[in-house]
């Protein structure tokens, strides 16, 4: 949903399931940003210490193809992995959602120990 501010700039709501896997992202303690730009794309989630984007997929919003393409020219540029969650597993089942998260972030630091 966008809406104008006070000022007539466009702003951005987010979605109930933004927020919901904004909560999730919270209780794990690691710092992210909302909305952020990896140009020339924004992406819903951010976690900058993992190189890690996370998308909040509804089925309204999302076209398989079209984010596949944007995944892999993301993962090109800017090194980064795209994790995508569907919005009923994140409303219905945020403790999966949570171990995944966790999981990919504990094998970015592996990797990263790894190599140095």
């Amino acid at each position: 949903m966008v809406v104008l501010s006070m000022t007539g700039r466009i702003k951005r709501v987010a979605t109930d399931i933004e927020i919901a896997m904004s909560e999730v992202l919270t209780r794990l303690g690691y710092r992210y940003y909302e909305q952020y730009e990896l140009f020339p794309y924004i992406v819903d989630f951010y976690l900058p210490e993992f190189k890690i984007v996370i998308e909040a997929d509804g089925d309204v919003w999302h076209a398989y193809q079209r984010d596949r393409k944007r995944d892999i020219d993301l993962m090109s540029r800017y090194k980064v992995r795209v994790l995508h969650f569907w919005d009923e597993a994140i409303k219905k089942r945020p403790e999966c959602i949570t171990k995944s998260i966790q999981a990919e972030i504990d094998m970015t630091s592996y990797y990263e120990y790894k190599e140095k």
